[in-house]
């Protein structure tokens, strides 16, 4: 892999040296990356070489094919770093900390991001624990206004922590069995697979778990234009019958903390998910109050073998469903990118401000229901 600033800046090149792989595509407004051998031999070597606290411009590391097995974090210091690789499992960060060896769940990050303005690209970010090791995260992201584009996040349980402050991903894969997005960020998932994997015996799989603890808090997640189904590997079991696949239960998400919020809007839920969508946390029921869970009907949500009206009464008092109650005065407009991460003056351009990424805003376009990020704030 090579490491390199774009050309039209003037900081002086570096080189990582990795792999040996083909030349790749040159992309408009991405820096070139020579096919020559570079001078670092790891992903954190080359993190380390980036200047720290750069507020003029992005830092780009190109990251040839290959598999890094490595942990790596994206010190605090570190601003505006973006990492681009060749693509999903073509470049890949692999790691194995979990719980049960020792590690909480928030060391046992494959990579950890912590500087803000971070980006990365057509890369994989991987914990291959495996199911039995319980917590397992691939990628653990502190950094604000960051952002995923084309990124896969393969794991079991926690592959995605986002833990805090505001993030995007589009274009993205996040695998996983419980809790498999998880955290207290405010971040926007548009245009995502989604996938539920072969959890041990007994488990249920939750897509989300998010972790709002106060009511004044400005976090959640919205989903948006994303796809919920089962992974390969769930697929397997259950054309062979095993009882792994007969027993296994699909939510959507279950209640973290006490103010958990997530959306789901204009998105597909695939069969593999249970009926009901949501699971309570524990026994305890005292969250289901203060929560607020909502998949946006309208012509917006498609359930898979079902059609959901928002008929009935929900059995959770923060739970709407399919648009009842108070969804049409809600514009989902404030749930989306631009609402979460505005653009900044004298900063540089957030990347759906970009030529490159002008394709993603103009996909927004005017819906049918409202919902306002109130409602992510409080009820």
């Amino acid at each position: 892999m090579a490491l390199s600033t774009p050309q039209s800046r003037t900081s002086v090149p570096t080189r990582l040296r990795g792999p040996a792989a083909p030349t790749p595509t040159r992309h408009k407004d991405t820096p070139h990356a020579t096919p020559s051998r570079g001078n670092h031999t790891s992903v954190q070597a080359a993190l380390d070489a980036a200047p720290s606290e750069r507020d003029g411009g992005r830092y780009v590391i190109y990251v040839k094919r290959g598999v890094y097995r490595e942990t790596v974090e994206v010190k605090k210091k570190k601003w505006n770093v973006m990492l681009v690789g060749d693509g999903m499992g073509a470049t890949v960060i692999s790691g194995r900390l979990n719980y049960v060896d020792g590690y909480s769940t928030f060391r046992t990050a494959t990579v950890a991001v912590v500087g803000k303005g971070f980006i990365a690209r057509d890369m994989t970010f991987q914990n291959t624990a495996g199911p039995a090791k319980h917590q397992a995260v691939a990628l653990r992201c502190d950094s604000d206004l960051s952002v995923f584009y084309r990124c896969a996040f393969e794991g079991h349980q926690d592959t995605l922590y986002a833990h805090s402050l505001r993030q995007f991903y589009r274009d993205c894969n996040i695998a996983g069995t419980v809790d498999f997005v998880f955290g207290n960020a405010a971040a926007v998932f548009q245009n995502c697979h989604l996938l539920a994997r072969a959890p041990l015996p007994g488990q249920k799989n939750s897509v989300t778990a998010q972790g709002r603890f106060n009511a004044s808090m400005n976090s959640g997640f919205a989903f948006q234009f994303c796809n919920v189904s089962a992974h390969d590997d769930l697929l397997r079991a259950q054309v062979n019958q095993t009882d792994k696949a007969v027993a296994t239960q699909t939510f959507l998400g279950r209640p973290w903390k006490a103010y958990s919020r997530v959306v789901f809007m204009q998105s597909y839920i695939g069969t593999v998910v249970r009926p009901e969508g949501w699971l309570a946390w524990d026994d305890n029921q005292s969250t289901l109050g203060t929560l607020y869970y909502e998949r946006v009907a309208g012509a917006a949500v498609y359930v898979a073998g079902e059609v959901d009206d928002g008929g009935g009464e929900s059995p959770w008092d923060g739970l709407e469903c399919c648009g009842r109650h108070r969804s049409h005065q809600r514009g989902a407009g404030d749930y989306t990118a631009p609402s979460v991460m505005p653009p900044r003056p004298n900063k540089p351009p957030l990347p759906w401000s970009s030529s490159k990424f002008r394709y993603i805003r103009s996909s927004w376009r005017p819906l049918p229901f409202s919902i306002t990020t109130s409602q992510l704030i409080r009820r």
